[in-house]
């Protein structure tokens, strides 16, 4: 029975193209309204009428917010090899340079703070990443937001989650393997 009013379904929702739609935009979010898919128009929060025939309604949060970046090895000025995960926190100034402008906003702000990190990082020595303090903070955070600022978005703060050195040990696809490490070399 269900396919044979399958096609009332559809046309019903063809219809309703053609008809004028309200959207909410709560306090925390922002929109980008694309007017016949090409002029990007930012909206705030309130009431905002679009019609689906020939706009596109998006949202995304422009309030704070915090990602934990995931890990990431990398070689310090001294030629340690660390693991760091980090956690950025930002908010959205300019809705429209950051959905209107990137494919995947939170990828983007993902890759350019993983990216920050590691410019700051691995050029300090391993000594100078446990008496950085303050200075360190300031300098991540002052990186990211060189690199997240052409996009809208405000950087609160970067903060480093995990700092550990490791061994790194990268497996090739040649089938050979690498020789087994014991608990001593680790350390």
């Amino acid at each position: 029975m269900d396919s044979a009013f399958g096609w009332l379904g559809q046309l019903i929702e063809w219809f309703g193209r053609f008809v004028p739609r309200l959207r909410i935009v709560n306090t925390t979010l922002g929109a980008v309204k694309f007017v016949h898919g090409r002029t990007p128009k930012a909206l705030g929060p309130g009431l905002h009428w679009y019609w689906p025939l020939v706009t596109e309604f998006s949202a995304y949060p422009t309030a704070r917010q915090a990602n934990a970046l995931p890990p990431q090895t990398l070689m310090t000025s001294d030629g340690r090899s660390v693991a760091v995960s980090a956690l950025i926190v930002y908010k959205v100034e300019d809705i429209e340079l950051l959905v209107a402008h990137t494919f995947d906003p939170d990828n983007t702000v993902e890759d350019i703070a993983q990216g920050a990190v590691h410019d700051v990082l691995s050029q300090q020595t391993w000594e100078q990443l446990f008496t950085g303090g303050r200075p360190l903070y300031t300098a991540l955070r002052q990186e990211a937001q060189k690199g997240l600022s052409p996009f809208g978005v405000k950087v609160l703060r970067v903060s480093l989650i995990d700092l550990v050195p490791c061994r790194t040990i990268r497996l090739m696809q040649s089938g050979v393997t690498p020789a087994p490490v014991t608990f001593q070399e680790r350390l």
